[in-house]
C-alpha cells in the first residue's frame, strides 16, 4: 500500500476524482485548505522591523511585511 499526497485546486477536484476513479482508485480523503501559510522568519529580524530599523525592514521584503 502506498500513500499519496497531492494538493489539488478547488476547480479540478471533480476531474481529478473521476480520473483516479477510472485507474481504480476508489477510496480517498479530500480536506479543504486555505492560505499559502507564512514561512519560516527569523524573531530578531522581525522585532527589529517593527521597531524601525530599515535594515531589518529590507531583510524582511515586500512579502514579509503583509
Amino acid at each position: 500500500m502506498k500513500e499519496v499526497i497531492a494538493v489539488v485546486r478547488i476547480n479540478m477536484m471533480n476531474q481529478t476524482k473521476q480520473a483516479l476513479t477510472d485507474i481504480g482508485i476508489d477510496a480517498f480523503f479530500a480536506h479543504e485548505a486555505h492560505g499559502r501559510g507564512k514561512g519560516f522568519v527569523n524573531p530578531a529580524v522581525l522585532s527589529g522591523a517593527q521597531q524601525g530599523y530599515e535594515e531589518a525592514a529590507s531583510l524582511l521584503g515586500e512579502k514579509g511585511k503583509l
